[in-house]
C-alpha cells in the first residue's frame, strides 16, 4: 500500500507475525527473518479489511 509519510510498505496480519516468531520471540527460520523486515507494519484480520484511506489513516496514526 502507498502512504504518503512513509511511501510504498507492505503490510501484513497479525496472525503472519506470530507465525514467524517462536515462543520466546525469536525468528523460526533466517526466512522468517527475512519475510519480516520486509513487512513495515502488522494489523488486525479485521483492520486489514478496512477501505484503503482508512488502513492508511490507522497506519500513519499508529506508527507516528
Amino acid at each position: 500500500m502507498e502512504t504518503e509519510e512513509f511511501g510504498e510498505v507492505l503490510i501484513s496480519v497479525e496472525e503472519l507475525n506470530d507465525i514467524l516468531l517462536d515462543d520466546e520471540g525469536g525468528y523460526v527460520s533466517k526466512e522468517a527473518e527475512f519475510v519480516d523486515q520486509q513487512i513495515f507494519y502488522f494489523v488486525s484480520n479485521i483492520e486489514i479489511d478496512l477501505p484503503i484511506p482508512e488502513l492508511t489513516e490507522l497506519i500513519n496514526t499508529q506508527v507516528q
